[in-house]
Protein backbone atom coordinates (compact mmCIF):
# COMPACT_ATOMS: atom_id res chain seq x y z
CA UNK A 1 0.00 0.00 0.00
CA UNK A 2 3.14 2.62 1.09
CA UNK A 3 4.64 1.54 -2.51
CA UNK A 4 1.45 2.19 -4.38
CA UNK A 5 0.88 5.76 -2.44
CA UNK A 6 4.47 6.63 -3.36
CA UNK A 7 3.64 5.67 -7.38
CA UNK A 8 1.01 7.70 -7.71
CA UNK A 9 3.05 10.79 -6.31
CA UNK A 10 5.32 10.09 -8.89
CA UNK A 11 2.28 9.71 -11.61
CA UNK A 12 1.57 12.98 -10.02
CA UNK A 13 4.25 14.90 -11.25
CA UNK A 14 4.86 13.56 -14.43
CA UNK A 15 1.19 15.03 -15.63
CA UNK A 16 2.95 18.88 -14.80
CA UNK A 17 4.52 20.34 -17.68
CA UNK A 18 7.39 21.43 -14.70
CA UNK A 19 8.63 17.32 -15.02
CA UNK A 20 8.37 17.23 -18.46
CA UNK A 21 10.67 20.16 -19.29
CA UNK A 22 12.93 20.32 -16.15
CA UNK A 23 13.02 17.62 -13.37
CA UNK A 24 12.10 14.08 -15.01
CA UNK A 25 15.33 12.43 -15.26
CA UNK A 26 16.08 14.11 -11.42
CA UNK A 27 13.02 12.71 -9.87
CA UNK A 28 13.27 9.35 -11.62
CA UNK A 29 16.84 8.92 -10.46
CA UNK A 30 16.14 10.06 -7.06
CA UNK A 31 12.53 8.37 -6.19
CA UNK A 32 14.36 5.09 -8.49
CA UNK A 33 16.85 5.07 -6.06
CA UNK A 34 14.82 5.78 -2.70
CA UNK A 35 12.01 3.05 -3.81
CA UNK A 36 14.20 0.07 -2.33
CA UNK A 37 12.36 0.17 0.68
CA UNK A 38 9.17 0.15 1.98
CA UNK A 39 10.03 2.96 4.26
CA UNK A 40 9.85 5.63 1.30
CA UNK A 41 6.59 6.79 2.02
CA UNK A 42 8.60 8.91 4.67
CA UNK A 43 9.90 10.90 1.71
CA UNK A 44 6.70 12.17 1.06
CA UNK A 45 6.76 14.13 3.51
CA UNK A 46 10.20 15.89 2.94
CA UNK A 47 10.30 16.04 -0.54
CA UNK A 48 9.79 19.41 -1.89
CA UNK A 49 9.57 19.99 -5.49
CA UNK A 50 9.27 23.63 -6.44
CA UNK A 51 9.18 25.25 -9.65
CA UNK A 52 12.65 24.96 -10.78
CA UNK A 53 14.44 23.32 -7.54
CA UNK A 54 14.39 19.49 -6.38
CA UNK A 55 15.20 19.59 -2.49
CA UNK A 56 15.28 17.53 0.46
CA UNK A 57 16.14 20.40 3.32
CA UNK A 58 16.44 19.86 6.58
CA UNK A 59 17.33 23.02 9.81
CA UNK A 60 20.70 24.07 8.42
CA UNK A 61 23.66 25.07 10.05
CA UNK A 62 26.07 27.08 8.26
CA UNK A 63 28.97 24.60 8.95
CA UNK A 64 27.24 22.10 7.08
CA UNK A 65 26.71 19.76 9.83
CA UNK A 66 23.01 19.48 9.38
CA UNK A 67 21.56 17.59 6.22
CA UNK A 68 20.61 19.40 3.37
CA UNK A 69 20.27 17.51 -0.50
CA UNK A 70 19.65 20.49 -3.30
CA UNK A 71 20.21 20.62 -6.83
CA UNK A 72 18.95 23.43 -8.90
CA UNK A 73 17.42 24.00 -12.49
CA UNK A 74 21.19 24.08 -14.00
CA UNK A 75 22.17 20.89 -11.93
CA UNK A 76 24.17 22.51 -9.54
CA UNK A 77 24.21 19.95 -6.32
CA UNK A 78 25.02 20.67 -2.79
CA UNK A 79 24.66 17.81 -0.33
CA UNK A 80 25.35 17.75 3.41
CA UNK A 81 26.39 14.51 5.45
CA UNK A 82 25.95 11.73 2.88
CA UNK A 83 27.88 8.99 3.89
CA UNK A 84 30.75 7.25 1.64
CA UNK A 85 30.07 3.49 0.95
CA UNK A 86 32.80 2.26 -1.24
CA UNK A 87 35.41 3.94 -2.46
CA UNK A 88 37.22 3.18 -5.90
CA UNK A 89 40.05 5.17 -6.75
CA UNK A 90 39.30 8.58 -7.31
CA UNK A 91 35.57 8.17 -7.49
CA UNK A 92 33.55 7.63 -4.27
CA UNK A 93 29.92 5.83 -3.68
CA UNK A 94 27.50 7.22 -1.44
CA UNK A 95 24.33 7.81 0.02
CA UNK A 96 21.95 10.58 1.31
CA UNK A 97 20.22 9.39 4.25
CA UNK A 98 16.81 10.13 5.57
CA UNK A 99 15.81 7.45 8.41
CA UNK A 100 16.18 3.92 6.55
CA UNK A 101 15.34 5.62 3.19
CA UNK A 102 18.55 6.47 1.28
CA UNK A 103 19.35 8.11 -2.53
CA UNK A 104 22.57 6.42 -3.95
CA UNK A 105 25.02 8.90 -5.40
CA UNK A 106 28.14 8.36 -7.28
CA UNK A 107 30.57 10.91 -6.61
CA UNK A 108 33.59 11.62 -9.40
CA UNK A 109 36.38 13.48 -8.86
CA UNK A 110 39.02 15.43 -10.98
CA UNK A 111 42.15 17.40 -10.44
CA UNK A 112 40.82 20.57 -9.82
CA UNK A 113 38.64 18.67 -7.13
CA UNK A 114 39.13 21.10 -3.95
CA UNK A 115 38.96 18.43 -0.97
CA UNK A 116 38.90 20.05 2.55
CA UNK A 117 39.00 18.64 6.72
CA UNK A 118 35.62 19.65 8.64
CA UNK A 119 37.82 22.32 9.96
CA UNK A 120 38.98 23.81 6.79
CA UNK A 121 42.30 23.07 5.91
CA UNK A 122 42.78 21.04 2.79
CA UNK A 123 43.67 17.35 2.41
CA UNK A 124 44.27 14.87 -0.15
CA UNK A 125 41.74 12.92 -1.72
CA UNK A 126 42.88 9.59 -0.19
CA UNK A 127 41.99 10.89 2.98
CA UNK A 128 38.23 10.34 2.53
CA UNK A 129 37.41 6.71 2.98
CA UNK A 130 34.66 4.00 3.70
CA UNK A 131 32.71 5.27 6.42
CA UNK A 132 33.28 8.74 6.18
CA UNK A 133 30.68 11.45 6.47
CA UNK A 134 31.08 14.27 3.17
CA UNK A 135 29.84 17.11 2.02
CA UNK A 136 29.67 17.35 -1.77
CA UNK A 137 29.50 20.22 -4.09
CA UNK A 138 29.06 19.84 -7.63
CA UNK A 139 27.17 19.41 -10.75
CA UNK A 140 25.15 16.36 -12.41
CA UNK A 141 26.91 14.59 -14.95
CA UNK A 142 25.40 14.98 -18.07
CA UNK A 143 24.60 12.32 -20.02
CA UNK A 144 24.30 9.47 -16.39
CA UNK A 145 22.39 7.05 -16.67
CA UNK A 146 22.28 6.80 -12.76
CA UNK A 147 22.82 10.16 -9.96
CA UNK A 148 26.36 10.87 -11.18
CA UNK A 149 27.88 14.39 -9.56
CA UNK A 150 31.14 15.49 -10.48
CA UNK A 151 32.18 17.31 -7.05
CA UNK A 152 34.11 20.75 -6.99
CA UNK A 153 34.40 20.62 -3.20
CA UNK A 154 34.42 17.74 -0.89
CA UNK A 155 34.48 18.51 2.85
CA UNK A 156 35.57 15.48 4.91
CA UNK A 157 32.98 15.97 8.00
CA UNK A 158 35.31 12.57 9.61
CA UNK A 159 38.02 14.13 9.80
CA UNK A 160 38.20 16.67 12.26
CA UNK A 161 41.65 17.76 12.02
CA UNK A 162 42.73 20.93 11.63
CA UNK A 163 46.08 23.02 12.33
CA UNK A 164 45.75 24.92 15.76
CA UNK A 165 47.94 26.23 18.76
CA UNK A 166 47.69 26.48 22.29
CA UNK A 167 48.64 27.54 25.11
CA UNK A 168 48.29 26.43 29.30
CA UNK A 169 49.88 24.67 32.08
CA UNK A 170 51.76 21.32 31.83
CA UNK A 171 49.60 19.16 34.51
CA UNK A 172 51.07 15.87 34.13
CA UNK A 173 53.91 14.41 31.38
CA UNK A 174 53.24 11.07 30.14
CA UNK A 175 55.25 7.90 31.01
CA UNK A 176 57.10 7.90 28.41
CA UNK A 177 58.05 11.48 27.99
CA UNK A 178 56.58 11.76 24.54
CA UNK A 179 53.65 13.45 25.58
CA UNK A 180 52.06 15.68 28.07
CA UNK A 181 48.52 17.00 29.63
CA UNK A 182 48.25 20.50 28.93
CA UNK A 183 45.19 22.30 30.82
CA UNK A 184 44.32 25.39 28.39
CA UNK A 185 41.74 28.31 29.33
CA UNK A 186 38.93 26.39 28.02
CA UNK A 187 39.95 22.63 27.52
CA UNK A 188 42.13 20.02 28.67
CA UNK A 189 44.05 18.27 25.81
CA UNK A 190 47.17 15.80 25.35
CA UNK A 191 50.29 17.26 23.27
CA UNK A 192 52.72 14.57 21.50
CA UNK A 193 56.19 14.72 21.10
CA UNK A 194 57.37 13.38 17.75
CA UNK A 195 60.92 12.52 16.24
CA UNK A 196 60.83 16.02 14.83
CA UNK A 197 58.96 18.38 17.29
CA UNK A 198 61.05 21.33 18.40
CA UNK A 199 60.76 22.30 22.25
CA UNK A 200 62.12 25.71 22.60
CA UNK A 201 62.80 27.04 26.11
CA UNK A 202 63.70 30.71 26.21
CA UNK A 203 66.82 30.63 23.65
CA UNK A 204 67.46 27.08 23.98
CA UNK A 205 65.93 23.93 21.74
CA UNK A 206 65.52 21.20 24.49
CA UNK A 207 64.68 17.20 25.05
CA UNK A 208 61.58 15.98 26.62
CA UNK A 209 63.14 14.51 29.09
CA UNK A 210 63.36 18.18 29.98
CA UNK A 211 59.89 19.06 30.19
CA UNK A 212 58.59 19.69 33.87
CA UNK A 213 55.08 19.36 35.61
CA UNK A 214 54.02 23.07 35.98
CA UNK A 215 55.91 24.34 33.28
CA UNK A 216 53.75 27.40 31.45
CA UNK A 217 53.65 26.69 27.60
CA UNK A 218 53.18 30.38 25.64
CA UNK A 219 52.46 28.40 22.49
CA UNK A 220 51.94 25.09 21.63
CA UNK A 221 51.38 24.01 17.61
CA UNK A 222 50.46 21.21 15.20
CA UNK A 223 47.64 19.34 13.87
CA UNK A 224 44.59 19.21 16.62
CA UNK A 225 42.07 16.40 16.52
CA UNK A 226 38.81 18.02 17.79
CA UNK A 227 37.01 14.32 18.38
CA UNK A 228 40.14 12.52 20.72
CA UNK A 229 41.69 15.96 21.84
CA UNK A 230 45.24 15.21 20.82
CA UNK A 231 47.50 17.96 19.24
CA UNK A 232 50.31 16.40 17.48
CA UNK A 233 52.65 18.68 17.84
CA UNK A 234 55.17 20.54 15.55
CA UNK A 235 56.45 23.37 17.98
CA UNK A 236 56.01 23.85 21.85
CA UNK A 237 57.34 26.90 23.50
CA UNK A 238 57.62 27.19 27.25
CA UNK A 239 58.04 30.22 29.34
CA UNK A 240 61.23 31.06 31.16
CA UNK A 241 61.60 34.02 32.91
CA UNK A 242 64.43 35.99 30.72
CA UNK A 243 65.54 38.43 33.88
CA UNK A 244 66.97 35.57 35.47
CA UNK A 245 69.93 35.22 33.07
CA UNK A 246 70.39 39.23 33.04
CA UNK A 247 74.40 39.84 34.96
CA UNK A 248 73.96 40.44 38.83
CA UNK A 249 75.70 40.22 41.61
CA UNK A 250 75.89 36.55 43.43
CA UNK A 251 77.30 35.63 47.18
CA UNK A 252 77.93 32.79 48.72
CA UNK A 253 80.55 30.23 50.20
CA UNK A 254 83.20 28.47 48.09
CA UNK A 255 83.00 25.11 48.26
CA UNK A 256 85.42 23.52 46.24
CA UNK A 257 88.21 24.79 43.69
CA UNK A 258 88.98 23.11 40.22
CA UNK A 259 92.07 23.87 38.73
CA UNK A 260 92.33 22.21 35.29
CA UNK A 261 92.16 24.18 31.85
CA UNK A 262 89.38 25.69 32.27
CA UNK A 263 89.64 26.78 36.28
CA UNK A 264 85.78 26.04 38.04
CA UNK A 265 84.60 27.26 41.46
CA UNK A 266 81.59 25.46 42.86
CA UNK A 267 79.65 27.80 45.57
CA UNK A 268 76.79 27.45 47.14
CA UNK A 269 74.63 30.68 46.73
CA UNK A 270 71.01 31.15 46.79
CA UNK A 271 70.48 27.27 48.24
CA UNK A 272 71.93 26.05 45.42
CA UNK A 273 75.44 24.87 43.82
CA UNK A 274 76.26 26.72 41.16
CA UNK A 275 79.67 26.01 38.97
CA UNK A 276 81.74 29.48 38.48
CA UNK A 277 83.25 29.37 35.18
CA UNK A 278 86.24 31.51 34.96
CA UNK A 279 87.88 32.41 31.75
CA UNK A 280 90.91 34.76 30.96
CA UNK A 281 88.52 37.76 31.09
CA UNK A 282 87.55 37.38 34.56
CA UNK A 283 88.87 39.62 37.02
CA UNK A 284 89.64 37.58 40.27
CA UNK A 285 90.46 39.90 42.96
CA UNK A 286 90.69 40.00 47.36
CA UNK A 287 88.58 41.87 49.65
CA UNK A 288 90.79 44.57 48.68
CA UNK A 289 90.42 44.52 45.34
CA UNK A 290 93.38 43.60 44.78
CA UNK A 291 94.20 41.39 41.84
CA UNK A 292 95.03 37.81 43.41
CA UNK A 293 95.61 34.55 41.79
CA UNK A 294 92.57 31.88 42.55
CA UNK A 295 95.21 29.41 43.84
CA UNK A 296 94.90 31.58 47.29
CA UNK A 297 91.01 30.95 47.04
CA UNK A 298 90.25 28.30 49.99
CA UNK A 299 86.83 26.33 50.66
CA UNK A 300 84.44 28.03 53.14
CA UNK A 301 85.96 31.50 51.91
CA UNK A 302 82.45 33.52 51.23
CA UNK A 303 82.80 34.93 48.00
CA UNK A 304 80.86 37.59 45.35
CA UNK A 305 80.12 36.60 41.99
CA UNK A 306 79.19 39.32 39.39
CA UNK A 307 77.88 37.36 36.24
CA UNK A 308 75.10 35.77 34.62
CA UNK A 309 73.79 32.29 35.03
CA UNK A 310 73.75 30.42 32.00
CA UNK A 311 70.99 29.14 29.91
CA UNK A 312 71.08 25.69 30.67
CA UNK A 313 69.52 23.42 32.86
CA UNK A 314 72.64 22.74 35.13
CA UNK A 315 73.01 25.30 37.59
CA UNK A 316 76.21 27.54 35.83
CA UNK A 317 77.37 31.25 36.10
CA UNK A 318 79.72 32.52 33.69
CA UNK A 319 81.55 34.93 35.64
CA UNK A 320 82.96 38.41 34.82
CA UNK A 321 84.77 39.49 38.99
CA UNK A 322 85.07 37.11 41.40
CA UNK A 323 85.92 38.93 44.96
CA UNK A 324 87.08 37.06 47.96
CA UNK A 325 85.71 38.62 51.06
CA UNK A 326 87.67 36.36 53.61
CA UNK A 327 91.21 37.01 51.99
CA UNK A 328 93.06 40.29 52.48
Amino acid sequence: MRDGIVHQKILCYKRTTHYRQVMKPKILILLGSALVTSSIVALSATVSLPTKVLAITYPTASDGSVQDFHIDKNGKVKVNQAKVMQVSGTTFYARYYMGLAFIRMLIKTNPNTKVFRKFGDEIPLNQIVAGDTINIEGEIESGADNLSVIAHKLTNFSNQKAIDNFRGVISAIGSTTRSFILTAKNDVLMVTIGTTTQIKKGNRIISTDLIRNGDIVTDAVGTYDHKTKILDANVVVIYIDKNIFAERNFEGTLKSISTGSTPTLTVNTEGKDYSIILTSDTTIINKNRKPVSVKRYLEGDTVRIYGAIREAEEPIIDAQIVRNIDLQ
